[in-house]
């Protein structure tokens, strides 16, 4: 795991920065020690240089919006700031962020079982849900119950964008 040094009450307590998934599954083992490298940098300088090296570890997709969300409230940046930061544009991290800001659970649920793809969420139904969070509820269930190819799913939005109130919910 990694770590950063505390400021435990004992003076050798530690901030885990990584490794959270590694630690449960110890302590569901019965164990109560794990071994970790102890960074000697701030948390701000932890925590980016993880989300800079993302390429070394494989992240949910979940676990990587959640971390850049709390990376930007925790440390009050930009959108920006965060995407020079961590060697991306700011339309990844754009991207990432509506995942966990704008989607409701039942969405995000769909895209965590597989129902709905990570590519359809992020660039038809978090659009969708801005603008009719109850449409984009039906069109999860929809894909849920029939998938359909991102390709048709993309058409279908551009349709659906450029029609009038009444077309829009039939």
């Amino acid at each position: 795991v990694a770590v950063i040094p505390g400021d435990g009450p004992a003076g050798n307590q530690f901030v885990l920065i990584d490794g959270y998934f590694r630690v449960k599954a110890m302590r569901m083992c019965g164990m109560d020690t794990v071994l970790g490298i102890v960074h000697e940098f701030n948390e701000k300088d932890a925590v980016l240089s993880i989300l800079r090296n993302s390429n070394c570890r494989s992240w949910d997709v979940f676990e990587e919006a959640s971390l850049l969300n709390e990376f930007i409230v925790r440390f009050e940046l930009g959108i920006s700031e965060t995407a020079q930061l961590i060697g991306r544009d700011k339309s990844f991290v754009k991207r990432r962020l509506d995942l966990v800001r704008e989607l409701p659970n039942e969405i995000l649920d769909a895209v965590r079982s597989g129902a709905v793809s990570v590519w359809s969420a992020s660039r038809i139904l978090v659009p969708l849900a801005r603008a009719n969070k109850k449409h984009a509820l039906a069109l999860t269930a929809f894909l849920k119950k029939d998938s359909m190819s991102t390709r048709i799913l993309q058409h279908f939005f551009k349709i659906y964008s450029t029609s009038n109130r009444n077309v829009r919910s039939k």
